[in-house]
C-alpha cells in the first residue's frame, strides 16, 4: 500500500507542477509548438469532465471523483491486486482522478494545457487516468484468456 501511496503522490506532484507551469506561463495567452502541427502546448480550463462533457457540473465531479478515490484505496487495501498491470492501472487512474479533483477544489475548473489537432485540449492527469484504463483492459484481456 505503501508503495502504491508514493507512486500515486509522486504521479500527482508531476501533474500539479506541470499545471502550475501552465498557469505561470500559459495563461496569458502564450502558445508554445513543440512539433509543427502536431503538438502545442496552451492554456485551458475545462469546467466540466473528460473532453469537455457535463460542462459547469463541479460539485457532482468532485463527489464522483472522491468516490473513485476511495474505492480504489478501499479495492487496493482489502482485494490485494492480483497482477502489475491491475496494480499500475490503479495507481495512474488514483493519480490522474486525484490530480482533477484538486484543480476542481482550487479553481473550480480543471487546467489542460497539451493541444493535439482537432482533439480537445487535455492535461497530464487525464493521460495518466487513460494510461490507467489500458493497464486494466490488458489485466482483464489476460485473466478472461486463463479463463477459457
Amino acid at each position: 500500500m505503501l508503495f502504491f501511496l508514493i507512486t500515486s503522490f509522486l504521479l500527482t506532484a508531476l501533474d500539479f507542477a506541470a499545471k502550475r507551469l501552465a498557469l505561470i506561463y500559459l495563461k496569458g495567452g502564450l502558445e508554445i509548438t513543440l512539433i509543427p502541427h502536431v503538438l502545442k502546448l496552451i492554456y485551458g480550463e475545462n469546467t466540466g469532465a473528460a473532453f469537455g462533457i457535463l460542462p459547469a457540473a463541479r460539485w457532482f465531479l468532485i463527489l464522483l471523483a472522491v468516490i473513485v478515490l476511495l474505492v480504489v484505496l478501499w479495492y487496493v487495501q482489502k482485494e490485494r491486486c492480483r497482477s502489475r498491470w491491475q496494480y499500475n492501472g490503479l495507481i495512474f487512474i488514483f493519480a490522474g482522478a486525484l490530480g482533477n479533483l484538486i484543480d476542481r477544489i482550487l479553481y473550480g475548473y480543471v487546467v489542460d494545457f497539451i493541444n493535439l489537432p482537432r482533439w480537445p485540449t487535455f492535461n497530464l492527469a487525464d493521460i495518466f487516468i487513460d494510461i490507467g484504463a489500458a493497464l486494466l483492459i490488458i489485466y482483464l484481456i489476460g485473466s478472461a484468456e486463463k479463463e477459457t
